[in-house]
């Protein structure tokens, strides 16, 4: 036990330093004390299943990798650099695919009916937010879903407007200022642990 605690301790230690992270700057990303940190890299005690969780999360790792020896923090950042990439770009395929099949109706509106139904592009908008907010939900950072957040709202907002302009709805974007301040206070909240 005291061998996987060195282990484990090491390691995270290691994973801190390669982020350029002082103990308590750590801390404060995961909600933790200084001195847990302390504790858990001085091998003195080990971080519980749920801390453990948490700290693979952050770092990207797995229980496995904290548990052996030879951890090679470069292969974990090539890793984690490379699953960072294919998820951006998976992300992108997704929006671009919602704007493809804007374009599409588009086209298809003006072959069909022979008008421009440019409307398709602003409702593209919302579309792509909620796919971008599930995506960042699947795989994203906490602080990503308040803007995304903030251009559904807005891109919604507009789309239903545009939809609507023979008549004059601009009071509908005085709806955007409480569900704003909602989002703002909503970024404020610290999560507990």
């Amino acid at each position: 036990m005291d061998d996987l605690r060195n282990i484990i301790g090491n390691n995270l230690a290691r994973l801190r330093k390669s982020r350029g992270f002082t103990q308590q700057e750590l801390a404060d990303q995961l909600n933790y004390s200084d001195k847990a940190i302390s504790k858990w890299e001085h091998a003195t005690s080990l971080p519980s299943i749920e801390n453990l969780f948490d700290i693979c999360k952050f770092y990207d790792v797995s229980l496995d990798d904290l548990t052996h020896e030879d951890l090679h923090i470069q292969d974990v950042q090539n890793r984690r650099k490379g699953t960072s990439t294919n998820q951006i770009v998976i992300t992108s395929l997704s929006v671009l695919l919602v704007f493809l099949i804007a374009t599409i109706l588009f086209v298809g509106i003006y072959f069909i009916y022979n008008m421009y139904e440019w409307k398709v592009f602003v409702w593209a908008l919302p579309i792509a937010s909620i796919i971008l907010l599930v995506f960042n939900g699947i795989w994203g950072k906490v602080k990503w879903v308040y803007p995304i957040t903030t251009l559904l709202i807005w891109s919604l907002l507009a789309s239903t407007y545009v939809q609507a302009l023979p008549q004059n709805l601009w009071m509908i974007f005085i709806l955007g200022i409480p569900c704003e301040l909602i989002v703002i206070s909503w970024s404020r909240l610290k999560p507990g642990r």
